[in-house]
């Protein structure tokens, strides 16, 4: 990793405001477990093109596995938060929705896992995965019409699929 490492780094020589390059460099660190390295590379880039959600996407990873290895809650709140302003910035792209879902879940909270479930459904239809997770967090905190509106929606995507029509049959007995 020196090697690609010290050619970015004279890229960054001849051009130093290419965010791509700052991106590769903070990538890099945060695979090495860098984290202290791979944070203000990142933010860079991101200063460079603040608009650009595959950047934010990366400073979502950068954070988590921060977060994951060590740094703690903050770190998890900030990759929260920089997933949310990627999935702002290009509204169609299931891949932070999908993050936002696995670390409001580690973060415990509830309602914010449904909203980003619930967002993750529209974005990505065909995913059926996301509408049985937007029934269970719905029946979990008592929003049983909710839940049985996510299964439909997912039967009518899927119309075959025996876990959707198991939950389904399930829960209209009840």
């Amino acid at each position: 990793t020196d090697e690609p490492l010290k050619v970015l780094q004279r890229t960054l020589k001849v051009d130093p405001k290419a965010a791509d390059v700052h991106a590769e460099i903070a990538e890099i660190h945060m695979e090495a477990g860098r984290f202290e390295l791979a944070i203000p590379a990142i933010d860079r880039a991101i200063a460079l093109s603040p608009e650009r959600a595959d950047l934010r996407n990366l400073a979502g990873q950068v954070h988590q596995f921060y977060g994951q290895s060590g740094g703690g809650e903050k770190e998890l709140r900030l990759a929260v938060k920089e997933y949310e302003t990627a999935s702002t910035l290009k509204p169609t792209d299931p891949a932070p929705l999908r993050d936002l879902t696995r670390l409001y879940s580690v973060l415990r909270d509830a309602e914010a896992a449904l909203q980003a479930w619930k967002r993750l459904s529209v974005v990505d239809p065909q995913n059926i995965d996301a509408f049985v997770q937007v029934a269970s967090l719905s029946l979990a905190t008592g929003k049983t019409a909710e839940a049985i509106e996510a299964l439909e929606t997912a039967t009518a995507a899927d119309p075959q699929n025996a876990r959707v029509l198991q939950i389904l049959g399930d829960m209209k007995q009840q």
